[in-house]
């Protein structure tokens, strides 16, 4: 098939630490082909976010993926971002605007929203639970409070200094785009989980690993101590490495409905193509099969 030379040969790419066991590849390579786009999506292994941002000025950048650990510091280095990224403070979309210059947004809330909405619409409302205090923590609420209408967001964390830093990056971004800030209560024990509405939708958003410190076997239990409760509702982790991991364990043996990971990138790629592409081009997408593809992926993938 001739390709139209509107869409040269570029590149994509997802940007980070880590990241050799990344499924993006997988569905992105999959959409450039079956819109017959010539673009190439691949990894850079890039522990400093300015050199890549420089790379991302040659005229075959098409967009990137951005991940852990440049979500927050790839911020300044853009030439302008839209006001997902200013009312979250974490950009995870590169993408070339029609006068050249390097765009950011944040597309993890679509996912983070469209994997809930999909899993079950009986939480919209309810208060809801997350897991850290990250970059992706702030996506979180941003869906939970801004989009599902969370009264109130719990968040369970073994770092205080970082859920005061969330509290105050959401109080300052959600003031700056004159939206209402939302309620968030920081939980530190099991007691104070029991004596709490029981949340709807609970969101992990930390990489899995066993917990060790006092600080991090009181986070646990407070999670426990939740999805005791006789209500249940949705887990999703964001984390899919392992792709069941012990968050997915937890809930499964409460009865909970759980959610993997590999799903917050399925509900993105509409919109993240949209701005690579353009809006006709992702129109072309064939969304089933392009998430049938990724799921085959994390499916036969030995990092996962």
């Amino acid at each position: 098939m001739t390709v139209p030379s509107s869409f040269p040969e570029k590149n994509l790419y997802i940007v980070g630490t880590g990241i050799s066991h990344a499924l993006a590849p997988a569905i992105h390579k999959f959409i450039a082909k079956s819109i017959s786009l010539p673009w190439e999506f691949g990894l850079a292994e890039e522990p400093e976010i300015s050199t890549f941002v420089a790379r991302a000025r040659e005229p075959d950048f098409a967009g990137a993926v951005v991940t852990l650990p440049h979500k927050r510091t790839v911020i300044p280095l853009l030439d302008c971002t839209d006001e997902h990224v200013r009312t979250l403070g974490a950009c995870n979309n590169i993408f070339v605007r029609p006068d050249g210059s390097l765009g950011g947004t944040n597309t993890d809330w679509l996912g983070i929203h469209g994997s809930f909405v999909a899993a079950s619409t009986a939480g919209r409302g309810k208060p809801s639970l997350i897991v850290g205090a990250g970059g992706a923590a702030r996506a979180a609420v941003y869906a939970l409070a801004r989009h599902l209408d969370s009264p109130v967001v719990y968040v369970i964390n073994r770092d205080a200094q970082e859920v005061r830093d969330l509290l105050a990056d959401v109080q300052a971004g959600y003031t700056a785009a004159g939206v209402p800030v939302p309620e968030i209560v920081h939980v530190t024990s099991a007691e104070q989980a029991r004596a709490l509405e029981t949340p709807f939708y609970i969101c992990g958003t930390v990489p899995d690993f066993e917990p060790k410190s006092e600080e991090e076997l009181a986070a646990r239990e407070a999670l426990i101590a939740f999805l005791e409760k006789p209500e249940k509702g949705v887990l999703l982790d964001m984390c899919y490495k392992p792709r069941v991991s012990r968050h997915i364990k937890l809930a499964r043996e409460h009865g909970w409905k759980d959610v993997d990971g590999v799903n917050i990138i399925a509900y993105q790629i509409e919109t993240q193509w949209g701005l690579w592409a353009g809006k006709d081009k992702a129109a072309q997408i064939p969304v089933q099969e392009a998430r049938a593809a990724l799921y085959k992926a994390a499916d036969e993938s030995l990092h996962i």
